[in-house]
């Protein structure tokens, strides 16, 4: 029986070339879909963030309500180191504004500017 090379050759594997669009194809998908992943990552982190803030704002304001006491940053730090509470994802450090917000030193202080840029942003996709 006779064996015909062309196929054994054929049948060999990947070419180098072949391996190299192989690699290239998946370096442009990677160069799209990392950066679109780390915009999600950051997104979710400064919405937990909000959220968190928000949370501790009205915990502060209860406390200080059922406490009778008044706010002061010693007060606030009090109230930081007695309860477990929530805390900015990427070690924000919370501080208490004269306005009874609550702002994390790692994130913007007002939340409402940044999503209405999201909102405007063309995509480049």
């Amino acid at each position: 029986m006779k064996i015909n090379r062309k196929m054994i050759s054929s049948e060999s594997g990947l070419s180098l070339v072949e391996l190299l669009a192989v690699i290239v194809i998946l370096g442009i998908l990677a160069s799209i879909a990392v950066p679109i992943y780390f915009a999600h990552v950051d997104r979710a982190e400064h919405e937990v963030c909000s959220v968190n803030r928000n949370t501790l704002s009205k915990n502060y304001e209860l406390e200080l309500m059922f406490s009778d006491r008044i706010h002061s940053e010693v007060v606030f730090q009090e109230f930081l180191q007695m309860g477990s509470m929530d805390v900015c994802p990427v070690g924000g450090i919370y501080s208490y504004s004269d306005g009874g917000e609550i702002q994390c030193s790692r994130h913007a202080d007002s939340d409402d500017d940044e999503e209405d840029e999201g909102d405007k942003e063309v995509p480049w996709l």
